[in-house]
């Protein structure tokens, strides 16, 4: 989804974010959002939509697992 949206601040740094992008993220009146900085920009979002998104990043086999497969793997090797 890819779409440019303009909003301007107003005084007292005030931002009234655009109608179609609120009813897009189900941010209401009160919604507390998140603003971080990247080096591509300033991503905003929710915690909930953020912990969503860290969940899916870090989802897959744990580094853990991964060393023990290897290991036993290897310690198959040298039985042979």
């Amino acid at each position: 989804m890819s779409d440019t949206m303009v909003a301007t601040v107003g005084p007292k740094g005030r931002l009234v974010l655009p109608v179609a992008l609120r009813r897009r993220h189900g941010w209401d009146e009160g919604a507390t959002l998140l603003f971080i900085e990247t080096e591509a920009g300033t991503l905003i979002t929710t915690r909930d939509q953020a912990l969503a998104d860290l969940r899916r990043q870090l989802a897959g086999p744990s580094l853990a697992e991964e060393l023990v497969t290897q290991r036993r793997t290897e310690a198959d090797q040298d039985l042979a």
